[in-house]
C-alpha cells in the first residue's frame, strides 16, 4: 500500500477504472455471444436484433479506448457477414423447399431446379 496521498489516490481511481473497463469489454463480449447463437439458429430476426446490440456495444468500447479500431472494424465485419451468409442459406433452402414441393405436384420438371 503506497504511503504518498497522491499514489493512495491513483490506487483507488485505478481500480474504478479497471471496473469500468471490465464492464464495458464484459458486455461487448456477451452481445457477440448473443449474436453467433441467434446466427446458428437461423432465426433472422433474432439475429438482427442482437447484430445491432452487438455493433453499437463493439463502438463503444472502440470509442472508450477498450479495443483497437482495427478489431473493432474486424469483429463487426465477421458478424455482418455471418449474418448475411445465414440469410442466404435460409432463401436458399426456402427455394429448394419450395421447388421440392412443387415437383411432388408435377407442376414443373425436374430439369429445371438444378444448379
Amino acid at each position: 500500500m503506497p504511503n504518498i496521498k497522491s499514489a493512495k489516490k491513483r490506487v483507488i481511481t485505478s481500480k474504478k477504472k479497471a471496473e469500468r473497463n471490465t464492464v464495458g469489454t464484459s458486455s461487448m463480449k456477451t452481445a457477440i455471444k448473443k449474436c453467433e447463437k441467434a446466427i446458428s439458429t437461423n432465426d433472422k430476426e433474432m439475429a438482427t436484433t442482437a447484430l445491432n446490440t452487438a455493433i453499437k456495444r463493439i463502438d463503444k468500447a472502440q470509442s472508450s479506448g477498450l479495443i483497437h479500431k482495427n478489431k473493432a472494424a474486424r469483429v463487426k465485419s465477421r458478424l455482418t457477414k455471418k449474418k448475411n451468409e445465414m440469410e442466404k442459406k435460409f432463401y436458399f433452402f426456402f427455394f429448394c423447399e419450395f421447388a421440392i414441393i412443387k415437383i411432388k405436384e408435377n407442376q414443373y420438371e425436374e430439369s429445371v431446379f438444378f444448379i
